[in-house]
Order: structure tokens, then C-alpha cells, then sequence
């Protein structure tokens, strides 16, 4: 899925932030296929003290044990595609109706 570490189109998840800094992988275990989303590592700290938890944590001390794709730190998660994609977009959604209006 990977080759060139890069993320085939038909692998990404939606939504998929093309100005994203991390990539969340998750596989689909009825269709044994793994689907990347390109996300806001702020955003999901932001809103889930589990996220902002995993971000604390110190980066490997050999950047070789690193995965980076597309330019982003690569996390691996044993979540399905759907609940993920619900999840984020929950966030996004709760980000734009607590933004204060703007005249």
C-alpha cells in the first residue's frame, strides 16, 4: 500500500486534509484492506484525551523506527475505517459550531 511512500487514492479515507501532518492507518479486517487518513495531529489532540496522550509520549530515539508517509508521521491503529472516519468528522463538525461567528 505504501510503495514509494506515498498513499494510493484509492487507500484514503474520508476526509483525507491534503495540508494534513499526521497519517492515521487503520485496517478494515472484513476486506483485509488498510486505509490511511491525512489528519490535523492539533485537531485530534484537541479533542480526544486519548490522542493527546499518544502525541506526549516521547518519539523514538532512532528515527529509523519512525514510519513516515506523504511527509507525515505515520500512526497505526486497530480502529475500522468507519468508526474513524465518524470520529474525525464528529471533531470537524464540533470545531466549526464551536467557532465564534465571525461578521
Amino acid at each position: 500500500m505504501l510503495p514509494g511512500n506515498t498513499i494510493q487514492a484509492d487507500h484514503r479515507g474520508e476526509p483525507w486534509f491534503e495540508d494534513g501532518n499526521i497519517i492515521v492507518l487503520v485496517e478494515d479486517i472484513d476486506s483485509d484492506v488498510t486505509v490511511a487518513f491525512k489528519l490535523h495531529r492539533g485537531m485530534l489532540a484537541r479533542h480526544s484525551e486519548v490522542f493527546q496522550s499518544m502525541f506526549e509520549l516521547p518519539s523514538p530515539a532512532v528515527m529509523d523506527d519512525v514510519e513516515i508517509v506523504d511527509g507525515c508521521q505515520v500512526v497505526r491503529m486497530h480502529d475500522r475505517p468507519t468508526e474513524l472516519s465518524a470520529l474525525v468528522r464528529a471533531f470537524t463538525q464540533s470545531s466549526v459550531t464551536q467557532s465564534p461567528d465571525v461578521h
